[in-house]
């Protein structure tokens, strides 16, 4: 999270790197090396390196959610709307509450003319985002006076 506000892609690719030498079968360095890749890439050739990066992640760990989301959501950048679909519903599969992945995958569903699929995975998306603002807890301001 630290290096998604920084937008430092560079030192997270560097760290991925780092994490992969030292446990090839730790998915979460491929993950992360997938996110720096697919932030950072300027070419076709930098996103087909980050595909791969979050293939490699999900051959180590395949139920792990968050690289099947930021599979789809490079899918969905680059106009490949089958591929988007298709990782997207891995997604919500590991995780029904995944609130946006639902949302992504309304809006990939609209684009490939399926209005029916489409408007179900945005009821889901709302009714998700109503169950999160009913459990946050209430906000109180209070204003004390001084006395006169």
């Amino acid at each position: 999270m630290v290096y998604d506000d920084e937008r430092d892609w560079r030192s997270l690719l560097s760290l991925s790197q780092r994490l992969q030498k030292l446990n090839p079968k730790n998915y979460l360095g491929w993950y992360y090396a997938g996110v720096a890749q697919a932030a950072s890439r300027e070419t076709e050739s930098d996103a087909a390196e980050a595909v791969q990066s979050f293939r490699h992640a999900l051959k180590l760990s395949p139920s792990f959610p968050l690289a099947h989301y930021q599979l789809g959501k490079l899918f969905w950048e680059q106009g490949n709307n089958q591929a988007c679909i298709e990782e997207l519903s891995h997604a919500i599969k590991e995780n029904l509450g995944y609130v946006e992945a639902h949302f992504l995958l309304a809006k990939a569903y609209s684009k490939a003319g399926n209005v029916k699929r489409s408007q179900e995975e945005f009821e889901i998306h709302r009714k998700l985002v109503a169950a999160e603002e009913s459990r946050r807890r209430p906000h109180l301001e209070v204003k004390i006076n001084p006395p006169k």
